[in-house]
């Protein structure tokens, strides 16, 4: 096994088993009724009048984010309201967005050893605990989840030599940003417009 694989492999069985007691969680109070167990929608799974409600629901929860809402759909038709299966959910995916991030700064600065360590910080901080512990914080892990395949995908198809700084620069840039919506494709145009001048 490679030592490229042999980080990925680790890096996401540590994810697991540091994050594994959320299983035993049980939806926090605060607003996981609103958005699952006490959202009659949501728990009917994948419908056709859930996906229309996903898709229109703009009022609802004072946040528009229909794949989201589909997701959670998704997770009540495979689980039900097993609020442990939800956690693992979150879990597995951001695992797997501890991977990405690795291969992604691995692409970027070839440094192995540096790039797993800066996935694994982000991977079992304290801070990330929020956003995999709490089912309606679902919305982070699967936005960076999205968020790191398209910056795994933009990095692929940009030129491999001058173009690859800028792609650093933004990469930095991104850290300092909560990875929203509207944050990313700011992001975005701006390392596009720095490729033009560049």
């Amino acid at each position: 096994m490679s030592r490229r694989r042999f980080v990925c492999v680790l890096l996401a069985l540590v994810t697991l088993l540091v994050y594994w007691p959320v299983r035993h969680f049980a939806f926090a109070s605060y607003d996981n009724g609103l958005y699952v167990a006490q959202n009659p929608v949501v728990q009917a799974g994948l419908t056709w009048t859930g996906v229309k409600w996903g898709f229109i629901s703009l009022a609802y929860v004072c946040n528009w984010h229909p794949l989201v809402w589909l997701s959670l759909m998704l997770d009540c038709q495979l689980f039900g309201l097993n609020a442990g299966w939800l956690h693992l959910v979150d879990v597995f995916f951001h695992a797997i967005n501890a991977v990405l991030l690795f291969l992604l700064l691995l692409r970027l600065t070839s440094a192995l050893w540096q790039s797993a360590f800066i996935a694994a910080l982000f991977a079992w901080h304290p801070l990330r605990v929020e956003s995999v512990a709490w089912v309606t914080e679902w919305e982070d892990v699967l936005f960076l989840f999205f968020g790191l395949l398209s910056l795994v995908a933009y990095v692929r198809y940009a030129p491999p030599n001058g173009q690859k700084s800028s792609v650093k620069s933004q990469v930095r840039g991104v850290q300092f940003l909560r990875p929203t919506p509207r944050d990313w494709r700011a992001t975005m145009l701006w390392h596009c417009c720095s490729l033009r001048r560049g």
